[in-house]
């Protein structure tokens, strides 16, 4: 029986829901013929337990944080995922804010976060209930996914698709999710050599052009890159089609 989800409540009177993802070891990265070098080599890694958000964060829990008059989103709706926002908009404003809100109802030594890429991969692929499917819950990427082929140009209200195994939604398509990790295409090889990796941040350092990971593409980009395996990068200037997902835990470890 999976465990409940915890509910949110701020001062501001929005809440949300955090879904609870059993940790376990799995084998993050892709093999298939037709991967990307920077998806390779799988690789193992080991997971402390979390809860990551439903959703991804939508424009009306943008506002309750951040403020009612700042939504840079390039496409309004309460209810659709906020997106336009910088890496450094995310972790030094909006982060720190609901972490003071949150600080006297969420659980003990947790903290509101990004996803790394690992907490993200394997939240997608339905943590210990894996079946390795090419998108978030499915093979085939319309029954779950807003992207180039059927989003007609823009994001969507969270929500409106079949969500993966967990009960998460919008993990292929609709916007890009920032994650934690800078993005280094060598990253993998260096986790492989490690052997198992416990609860991965990332390289402590930015490669060629401070990139930072995203993850489940969106709204503009084909199904190759809506792939859960599929590692995308941006700067961390504000991006069209760039939002993130709420992760509850401990803090991750940096290589």
């Amino acid at each position: 029986m999976n465990e409940p989800a915890f509910r949110q409540h701020l001062p501001t009177g929005v809440s949300f829901e955090m879904v609870f993802v059993e940790g376990g070891l799995f084998h993050m990265g892709e093999t298939s013929e037709d991967a990307y070098a920077w998806e390779q080599p799988q690789h193992p890694v080991q997971l402390t337990t979390f809860h990551i958000g439903r959703y991804p964060v939508t424009q009306a829990l943008w506002k309750a944080v951040a403020g009612q008059d700042d939504n840079p989103s390039e496409f309004p709706g309460e209810q659709r995922p906020v997106e336009n926002v910088s890496w450094e908009d995310i972790t030094k404003r909006f982060l720190p804010e609901l972490n003071r809100l949150s600080a006297a109802s969420r659980p003990e030594n947790t903290t509101y976060r990004l996803p790394t890429e690992a907490e993200w991969e394997y939240a997608a692929r339905g943590g210990k209930a894996d079946k390795a499917w090419m998108y978030a819950g499915n093979e085939v990427l319309d029954p779950l996914g807003w992207y180039e082929a059927n989003s007609n140009g823009e994001t969507k209200t969270v929500g409106l698709k079949t969500p993966n195994s967990l009960g998460l939604y919008d993990l292929s398509g609709n916007v890009y999710e920032r994650c934690f990790d800078c993005f280094d295409e060598l990253y993998y090889q260096t986790c492989l050599e490690e052997g198992v990796v416990a609860d991965p941040g990332g390289p402590d350092h930015f490669i060629k052009y401070a990139l930072r990971a995203a993850r489940g593409g969106s709204f503009y980009h084909d199904d190759r890159r809506c792939r859960v395996r599929y590692r995308g990068s941006a700067p961390n200037r504000p991006l069209t089609g760039f939002g993130f997902r709420l992760v509850l835990g401990i803090s991750p470890r940096l290589s």
